[in-house]
């Protein structure tokens, strides 16, 4: 009896193992296939190029200008680098890690979910953020005398931390109930598991992508708005012109730093458009079909935009886009256009008619005001898209004045203006015989 009981019991245990060898000898293909798809070099380069991006963009912003450090875009976008600098390296290391492991995250269940929290605090603080641009430039060009009369850093730092605090509290939330995170494929990140069929899961699943894609949509219709203000003034002359030309000047760098945040929060919006917008349509869709063969490839498209943000501040910049714009017009002997030429002359004509206009105005007792025979000229003194244009790439950006200087000439021009533009009483014959 208990010899039949060892020959059952061996028989068991070899059968157990010829059947583990031909699982493990049909596997793999599948396995070396699944090595083969996934290597840790994209990891990798990822990582270098994004902590090196960010680094960059940080010493280019550390280098701008004192006027601009003063503005609030420069410090929303000194905030959304640090936040992509952040997040990168809360979890890349982690990622890295898992590859070198076999495709097995160390330290689990602690370094999972404290992955996929860093994944969900830094992918919504990154989009609070950049909506948070949006809504700073509509105010700055549609709203502009609110924008310059209001004190606005208070406004700066609670904005900041409303981005942070609501980022923490969303990324919190599978802590406290509602919805889990759980070890994706191939078994190298974490995130929130939005296949559950559990009300929990499904619950956060929808306010994951309904609010992230509420956010994108928000952030693209303020660019929108702000592009149709933009092209509906035409960048007009905003400031009194004046026959030194100092205002003038002030006006056009002050309108070609705006134009340079435009462009730098229009190409952040496209980036981050792109990259986040597939991750949401994702996991929303998820909820109604199974596509969780496209996972890797949308968690990865969504780190991009960490990565690609900041070059948006390294190559758009005046000093970058005027360099590479010298070199490419040295390379194909491309000449000063003819109709930057003809307007400057234009401008020329225009000031000098003007001020001797405003010496003619200053004799004349019985002229009612200096700025109402300018005023009769602004159409001419205004410049064309094209000519602006140049102005931002062509122009050397070191060759202007420095700010305190152009603002405090600027003041002075002003009331030297409204100082002229009083109104005279007229003397009468009768005074001129008394005196």
């Amino acid at each position: 009896m208990t010899f039949h009981k060892m020959n059952v019991k061996e028989d068991s245990v070899i059968t157990r193992q010829t059947y583990q060898h031909i699982a493990n000898v049909t596997s793999l293909p599948n396995a070396s296939q699944d090595v083969k798809n996934h290597t840790v070099m994209v990891s990798v380069i990822m990582f270098s190029c994004g902590v090196f991006g960010n680094i960059l963009a940080l010493v280019a912003l550390a280098k701008s200008k004192k006027e601009q450090k003063q503005t609030i875009f420069y410090k929303l976008a000194a905030s959304l680098v640090v936040t992509d600098l952040l997040g990168i390296l809360a979890t890349s290391p982690v990622v890295i890690a898992s590859y070198e492991n076999n495709f097995k995250m160390p330290c689990q269940p602690v370094l999972c979910l404290y992955f996929a929290f860093m994944m969900v605090l830094a992918g919504f603080a990154t989009q609070f953020i950049i909506c948070t641009m949006a809504i700073e430039r509509y105010f700055c060009i549609n709203q502009p005398c609110y924008y310059y009369t209001q004190p606005m850093r208070g406004y700066t730092r609670i904005a900041l931390l409303f981005c942070w605090v609501g980022s923490v509290t969303i990324a919190s939330l599978p802590f406290m109930g509602l919805g889990s995170y759980k070890i994706m494929k191939p078994g190298t990140w974490c995130f929130f598991n939005y296949y559950s069929n559990a009300r929990a899961d499904v619950i956060f699943s929808f306010i994951y992508s309904l609010l992230g894609i509420t956010t994108i949509f928000s952030t693209v219709i303020l660019n929108i708005v702000v592009i149709r203000k933009l092209i509906h003034v035409r960048c007009k002359q905003t400031v009194i012109s004046s026959g030194s030309g100092r205002l003038r000047r002030l006006g056009n760098n002050r309108r070609y730093t705006e134009i340079q945040m435009v462009l730098q929060l229009i190409s952040i919006t496209c980036i981050f458009t792109t990259c986040y917008l597939p991750l949401m349509l994702q996991i929303f869709m998820n909820q109604f079909t199974d596509m969780s063969d496209k996972d890797l490839l949308v968690i990865r498209l969504a780190s991009l935009n960490q990565i690609l943000d900041p070059w948006v501040y390294i190559l758009i910049r005046r000093n970058t886009v005027y360099y590479v714009s010298r070199l490419f017009r040295w390379t194909f002997r491309m000449k000063r256009p003819s109709f930057m030429d003809r307007s400057s002359s234009l401008r020329r004509a225009s000031t000098e008619s003007k001020s001797s206009l405003g010496k003619m105005a200053s004799l004349d007792s019985r002229n009612v005001s200096f700025g109402s025979t300018t005023n009769n000229n602004n159409n001419k003194d205004d410049i064309s898209w094209a000519e602006f244009c140049w102005n931002c790439m062509c122009e050397n950006p070191t060759d202007k004045y420095d700010y305190n200087k152009a603002l405090t000439s600027s003041r002075s021009d002003i009331s030297k203006h409204q100082v002229s533009a009083t109104i005279k009483p007229p003397i009468f014959d009768g005074e001129i015989s008394r005196i």
